[in-house]
């Protein structure tokens, strides 16, 4: 699940107010057309403005609240959209291309199932991708529980009792776990509600709580942006459509754009995922690179040097790359193994993604945007690399699902650095390292590519 927020410390507000005018740097210029798309979308309904960010959510990759406030997730989405379907990018959409924005995501509704189900212990109604989560189950001690096929994604309902305490010591146990290797990544205290995000070894987890003008409490864990903790609506759901669209009208389009290569990549990512193996040169994902405009590694530009379409490998260089190489061997591995991704904290911090199985030609994870090119590490080395799309998985209002995405295994990285005269230079007499370990050894050598808006 991807919750994108990122949190800001009072100490380091502290520093900004302390530091000298001239080493601030200016603030950005507004950008005239996100400020013109910005003034139409706060001019609609407030209902028809979250009826758009839900339906953007499933017509593209928004992955914001449907709280009818405009951002540049929401920004970003529209132009999506509109490209997507070969409209005018100006992120402004009239009656006609919100009737085809409505359409698509009703299209994606029908596709996963999805539906409001209400749950007869708490009361409550929450939205599900019932053909993604088929295996559906009550609770105890009160709340219903669907899960996926493979068991693997979850979503929970939950009738706190009293006896259990308010919503503020709710919050409390919330952050507290026995369980050292879990991470709380995002937490937040309203006096009506509260939330909850972080991760474990075994993937992300989400917890929202929500109390009652009567003083009750109605949860759920996991993922969903529907849920409505005071049960159905009053009255019809919004159909997202504003009145007066003229029967059979066509959206707008903008001038005819040349035809489609069928061969070219796709871009779905706004970043991916490099594995530093020498000094100033890193390891990726080569489809995803070739789709990455203005391509920058660890905040430098980057250009490809080498490439192989058998392995989906890249060999990339960046001058002045502060990064260090990887130290360890490449080997296979056949327990369980971590995924590495660039991620945010004062130490360089990274995504750890523990995963079980053997590994094959394909890997069985719910890997999040930004991993093409993320390194597969075991107990005793580099096992592999991610080389397909993770951003072509399954994603429904923010709860990614298990997928298969391509890798190259160690065999295959071990053959074209080889071929590239590069090889990792291994660790002297490291011992095996626990995949909670890996994080701490390697974290350094991954470096995210940032590509251009």
């Amino acid at each position: 699940m991807a919750l994108g927020i990122r949190a800001v410390s009072a100490a380091l507000s502290a520093l900004l107010i302390l530091a000298p005018a001239a080493a601030q740097a200016p603030a950005p210029a507004p950008d005239p057309a996100q400020q013109k798309a910005q003034a139409a979308f706060e001019a609609l309904p407030e209902a028809e403005r979250r009826q758009i960010q839900l339906d953007l959510t499933f017509a593209t990759e928004f992955s914001g609240a449907a709280l009818g406030t405009f951002g540049p997730l929401t920004y970003r989405a529209l132009l999506a959209f509109e490209r997507q379907n070969r409209l005018q990018a100006d992120a402004i959409l009239d009656v006609p291309e919100r009737g085809a924005l409505a359409a698509a995501a009703r299209r994606e509704r029908e596709r996963l199932g999805f539906r409001q189900v209400a749950d007869a212990a708490t009361k409550a109604t929450i939205g599900l991708p019932t053909l993604l989560l088929p295996r559906a189950e009550p609770q105890a001690p009160g709340g219903a529980r669907w899960q996926s096929a493979d068991g693997k994604a979850t979503v929970a309902m939950r009738n706190p009792a009293p006896a259990e305490g308010a919503l503020e010591q709710l919050y409390e146990k919330a952050l507290v776990s026995s369980n050292p290797q879990r991470k709380v990544t995002y937490k937040l205290l309203r006096p009506d509600f509260y939330v909850v995000a972080g991760e474990t070894p075994q993937g992300k987890f989400y917890q929202r709580m929500a109390k009652l003008p009567d003083g009750s409490l109605r949860g759920f864990s996991v993922a969903a942006n529907s849920f409505n903790p005071a049960g159905p609506p009053a009255g019809p759901a919004v159909a997202g459509v504003p009145a007066g669209a003229p029967a059979g009208a066509a959206p707008r389009p903008a001038a005819p754009p040349p035809p489609p290569d069928p061969f070219a990549p796709r871009r779905f990512e706004r970043s991916l995922t490099a594995l530093v193996v020498a000094p100033g040169r890193a390891l990726t994902a080569a489809a995803a690179f070739r789709a990455c405009p203005q391509p920058r590694l660890g905040g430098q530009p980057a250009r490809l040097v080498a490439e192989d379409a058998a392995s989906g490998l890249a060999l990339i260089q960046a001058d002045n790359l502060a990064a260090p190489p990887l130290a360890a061997m490449v080997k296979s591995a056949s327990g369980p193994v971590a995924i590495l991704a660039p991620g945010a904290g004062p130490d360089g911090g990274r995504t750890l993604l523990v995963v079980g199985g053997e590994l094959g030609a394909t890997l069985s994870a719910p890997l999040q945007p930004g991993a093409a090119g993320a390194p597969i590490l075991g107990a005793e080395g580099l096992a592999g690399l991610v080389v397909g799309d993770p951003s072509a998985r399954v994603q429904v209002a923010g709860l990614v699902l298990t997928g298969r995405h391509r890798i190259a295994d160690a065999a295959a990285v071990s053959r074209f650095l080889a071929a590239q005269g590069v090889l990792p230079a291994a660790a002297p007499s490291a011992p095996a390292a626990a995949s909670g370990g890996l994080a701490a050894r390697h974290g350094r050598s991954v470096v995210a590519v940032a590509c251009a808006p």
